[in-house]
């Protein structure tokens, strides 16, 4: 009888998003509850970047997990920083 060998291989990913994009015509602002600067972006922006729905965005909103803010206009900015940490922990529960 002959012994078979098996050799596993596994392999561990991890991506980072470093987000650039154009200056806004009107002044950018940054978040007010992290402690460093981290630019809003808008919803819109923020579900184009990430491929995370709209739905999800604000349930995480909900949690606390994505700072957000409402601009004078009564727009949605979404915290940047926060927003890629919680899709790395996502991504982390899927795959």
């Amino acid at each position: 009888m002959s012994r078979s060998k098996r050799t596993e291989i596994r392999t561990e990913t991890r991506e980072m998003w470093i987000v650039h994009r154009a200056p806004l015509e009107t002044a950018a602002a940054d978040c007010g509850e992290c402690p460093e600067p981290s630019p809003l972006i808008s919803m819109t922006e923020a579900c184009s970047l990430t491929g995370i729905t709209s739905e999800i965005v604000c349930a995480l909103m909900a949690t606390g997990a994505i700072h957000f803010s409402v601009a004078s206009d009564g727009q949605l900015l979404i915290c940047t920083r926060t927003l890629c940490r919680s899709q790395n922990e996502m991504s982390k529960l899927v795959g």
